[in-house]
């Protein structure tokens, strides 16, 4: 009787100092004891005052739902392990829990454990509404924007991006776009030349090329890019944006076309052409005028 005295005094010592709410409840949901940090956890001064505000179990539970997978859970397995559930406060405010629980059998009881998990649920959340403000930017932009291993497959694009290369969707581009660098870029060189830059300076931009898309037709773009590495320094996939520059290229080209035209009719002319400056200085002379002049 005295060895089970000191055992039990021995538990119950631990329990007290253990950085851990520990409880114990009937099936039927009445706890029968909790550990100070339990009482901590949930707002309570004492043991007596978390039995007394939150008995029964269920009467706190925020998704009632949850409780009773919880007791399924338990009842066919006779344990679950880390089983979040979020617990309404005696204050109206609300906190998640980690669960720890096992059901002693014939007497039903629950022995458990719980972690206050509420600042890593918020981090999450907060993590998950990043990310969506961040895809939803993504989604959206005018130009558009990828992700690519270092084995050349497309890893995402956003709809920009897809619809630029002439594909129905991301997933399409994902499954047929093996090797971008030799399914895509028309000058081998220039892909090299992209890639040695890439991998020196670990960004590039407005790296200016030609891309095949999917129906071949060729098209101008502007690349905006950067190696992402993982902790060793080895890298882990190229993300970027791309705009296509095709009309500009196009005005360019026009540009110059009509410039070289016009120079060789400015030359050929059998009349004598001149642009003077103000001051009086030549600026520009045709042949003709250097042969009348004597230049």
């Amino acid at each position: 009787e005295q060895a089970l005295h000191d055992s039990e005094q021995n538990y119950r010592e631990l329990s007290e100092c253990a950085p851990i709410g520990i409880f114990q409840r009937k099936l039927s949901g009445e706890y029968t004891y909790c550990n100070a940090y339990q009482a901590q956890q949930f707002g309570c001064v004492n043991r007596e005052e978390f039995l007394s505000r939150y008995n029964p179990a269920g009467r706190r539970w925020a998704d009632p739902e949850a409780l009773a997978e919880f007791n399924a859970r338990l009842q066919q397995d006779g344990v679950v392990r880390d089983f979040q559930a979020r617990t309404r406060l005696h204050d109206g405010k609300t906190k998640w829990f980690s669960l720890y629980a096992t059901l002693e059998r014939p007497h039903m009881l629950v022995n458990g454990f719980a972690l206050d998990i509420t600042e890593q649920k918020r981090a999450e959340e907060a993590l998950k509404a990043s990310e969506e403000n961040y895809r939803g930017i993504i989604d959206r932009a005018m130009e558009g924007f990828y992700q690519v291993s270092p084995q050349g497959r497309s890893l995402l694009a956003n709809p920009t991006m897809v619809k630029m290369l002439g594909y129905e969707s991301s997933e399409q581009m994902g499954q047929e776009l093996t090797d971008m660098g030799r399914q895509l870029w028309v000058r081998q060189e220039e892909r090299e030349r992209y890639a040695r830059i890439l991998n020196e300076h670990g960004e590039v931009r407005g790296f200016e090329t030609e891309l095949r898309r999917r129906d071949g037709r060729r098209i101008w773009v502007s690349l905006n890019a950067r190696n992402v590495r993982d902790a060793q320094g080895q890298p882990q996939y190229f993300e970027g944006f791309i705009l296509d520059i095709t009309e500009r290229k196009l005005a360019e080209d026009a540009l110059r076309a009509s410039e070289a035209n016009y120079r060789n009719i400015f030359n050929r002319s059998m009349e004598g052409f001149h642009r003077i400056a103000m001051d009086g200085q030549t600026l520009m002379v045709n042949a003709r005028l250097l042969q009348i002049m004597g230049y």
